[in-house]
């Protein structure tokens, strides 16, 4: 074992490595380690390297392509036996099943994965439901430690027999604390942003922000929109986030328009690096998820004092307490979103309430330097377990 540990973090995306991993990528160099992100390529791959982290670009699809999953194997395999890395770290489903057999298959010492939340859950077919449990079961096998975003899926996975108990730990996610502060955020520089966007000084504004897909619960967003449009008419609905060519379920810019929402919803289909910008307007967030891991959006509207509504399935509800910071929904019930977002615009002082409790609840719970402790502290363990030691175990 060199006395710096190598690392090499794989995610199929390069916006994954921008937006999600960059600061945990960051914090391990800063702790001693070397590190390299392996990803597809793409234009965020500047921005990353300017950053100070080297990166290897191998196409990764986020879909399945039996083809191309097997030449993305062939060349993270490799890559692997060419780099000799010490160490492994995985991340989102596909990167997940291609990168931990590559990194087996060419004797990397100690591998690792962090789950972003199961493809399946409790309303999955049968039969998908078993294809997706023996693809995590294949991928389990092929490294030593699970890392879980939240703690039902450490349950799923025992209980489905993915893995071993001692192979899978709660992780849970976290967020850069100190980038939402809503007290820098003036009611001029607000109007500001507002006009920016179009949207009327007077207007209240509920919010989503994700990547275009009906997964994260756009089709809902929309429904729900026509409904309080209806009933309270000063309100604007805006919605922020990345076409996704690649996914089934993709979201088209032109639906707001099929709709018939032009006057009540504004679309930015488009990634942003105005995110706190776009929280400090909104009065509400909102996430309709179908499946989340721990998503990050929650605890981003929390620091900027917002209410959430959100769907009531694993990740959301560790995040959102029901009725203290926010409100949880059934999902695929624009019905049910629209009700919860009509009584929080009808109760301000309950809706604010609830976002001095969450601020509060974010703040301690859930800041990304916990979640980077916790990491090291995995990699230590596993590194101790093996017998292999170094300067950074």
């Amino acid at each position: 074992m060199s006395m710096s540990l190598r690392i090499a973090h794989v995610i199929s995306a390069d916006m994954g490595v921008r937006f999600i991993l960059l600061h945990q990528l960051l914090f391990l160099k800063s702790e001693g380690y070397e590190v390299t992100a392996v990803c597809s390529p793409g234009k965020w791959i500047k921005d990353i390297e300017d950053a100070g982290i080297s990166v290897k670009t191998i196409a990764i699809t986020r879909n399945l392509h039996p083809y191309k999953d097997i030449v993305s194997l062939w060349r993270l395999f490799r890559y692997f036996r060419t780099q000799r890395f010490d160490l492994v770290h995985t991340h989102t489903p596909k990167a997940g099943f291609v990168g931990r057999i590559a990194a087996r298959l060419a004797g990397i010492p100690l591998i690792v994965h962090t789950n972003p939340g199961f493809y399946f859950h409790k309303n999955s077919g049968f039969f998908s439901r078993r294809f997706y449990v023996l693809l995590e079961k294949i991928a389990a096998s092929c490294c030593d430690l699970i890392l879980s975003q939240n703690s039902e899926d450490v349950e799923t996975a025992i209980h489905e027999r993915i893995c071993q108990a001692s192979k899978i730990r709660r992780l849970g996610n976290g967020i850069d604390v100190s980038r939402f502060n809503p007290d820098q955020y003036s009611s001029d520089r607000i109007l500001a942003k507002k006009k920016e966007l179009g949207i009327p000084p007077a207007s209240r504004v509920v919010g989503l922000i994700g990547r275009l897909v009906r997964e994260k619960g756009f089709v809902e967003f929309l429904k729900a929109a026509r409904i309080v449009g209806e009933a309270i008419p000063d309100i604007k609905f805006l919605a922020a986030g990345p076409i996704e060519p690649e996914k089934f379920d993709q979201i088209q810019p032109g639906i707001v328009k099929q709709l018939g929402l032009e006057n009540h919803v504004i679309l930015l289909a488009e990634m942003r690096t105005d995110i706190p910008d776009l929280l400090a307007l909104m009065d509400i967030v909102t996430l309709p998820s179908y499946r989340e891991g721990m998503p990050r959006l929650p605890m981003e509207a929390g620091l900027m004092r917002k209410p959430v509504v959100t769907t009531n399935i694993r990740g959301c509800r560790e995040v959102i307490e029901d009725g203290r910071t926010g409100i949880l929904v059934p999902a695929r019930d624009s019905a049910a979103l629209a009700k919860a977002i009509i009584y929080l615009l009808e109760n301000p002082e309950k809706a604010g309430q609830m976002g001095i409790d969450a601020q509060s609840r974010i703040k301690t719970q859930f800041d990304e330097r916990q979640m980077f402790k916790r990491i090291i502290s995995a990699y230590r363990d596993i590194g101790s377990a093996k017998g292999l030691h170094g300067t950074n175990l």
